[in-house]
């Protein structure tokens, strides 16, 4: 039964809303928690947070950071017809097809070519036994279905994208992200350079590892 429209929040209601909303829909959240999606939608705008995205489609915050133009600018696209949007139902909210945004550099970004290195990273960091055809589905689904998207520039001045995904398969969830480049060929589809972690700070690379034999500490596996 659907609850009455004065029922109080109680604190592990409100934790799942703002941990689900990445990668639920509004409708589930409100069919989980036993409310209505404009129930849901109110309490959200309430404590300012905002849905991620519904279906392949993402916020204006979450376009913004993957076109690099301004929200209030997508929103006048949006009502203009000019990129393909639509409104969250009860809620003030665009919400932003990402297979249609304009994106200069990082243009087709669906379609983007994913480099054997990052299907090894995959492998080395993610999971281990994943055959190939499943790593690509995987990568391909987060490219089209962001949880968050960072504009993130190389060292090197190089322009990235790092995508945050979660992506669900039938044997499990995967959490990870991508690092996208510009192709060096024009007019062609960005590069998917490498696979990370889901989380910050978990992948440590060569330098790492260099840095501590130096000090004379042994690399994981290795003999003191």
């Amino acid at each position: 039964m659907m609850a009455g429209p004065h029922r109080r929040w109680r604190p592990d209601e409100e934790a799942f809303v703002r941990a689900a909303i990445a990668y639920m829909t509004v409708p589930t959240i409100a069919a989980r928690l036993g409310r209505t999606p404009k129930a849901v939608l109110r309490w959200m705008e309430r404590h300012r947070v905002f849905p991620t995205r519904t279906g392949d489609y993402v916020t204006s915050g979450v376009a913004s950071r993957l076109t690099g133009l301004k929200p209030q600018t997508l929103t006048a696209l949006a009502r203009a017809g000019r990129v393909r949007a639509r409104r969250v139902p009860g809620g003030r909210w665009w919400m932003f097809d990402t297979e249609e945004l304009p994106m200069d550099e990082f243009a087709q970004l669906a379609d983007a070519r994913i480099s054997r290195h990052a299907v090894q990273r995959f492998r080395q960091r993610i999971d281990r036994r994943a055959p190939e055809g499943q790593i690509v589905a995987a990568i391909r689904t987060a490219l089209r279905r962001p949880q968050s998207v960072v504009r993130r520039d190389l060292g090197d001045g190089t322009p990235a994208l790092t995508l945050l995904a979660n992506v669900e398969t039938d044997e499990r969830t995967y959490t990870f992200r991508l690092v996208i480049v510009p192709s060096r060929f024009p007019g062609q589809p960005p590069v998917v350079g490498t696979v990370l972690h889901g989380t910050e700070g978990k992948s440590r690379g060569r330098n790492h590892y260099s840095k501590l034999r130096a000090r004379g500490v042994p690399r994981p596996g290795e003999a003191a």
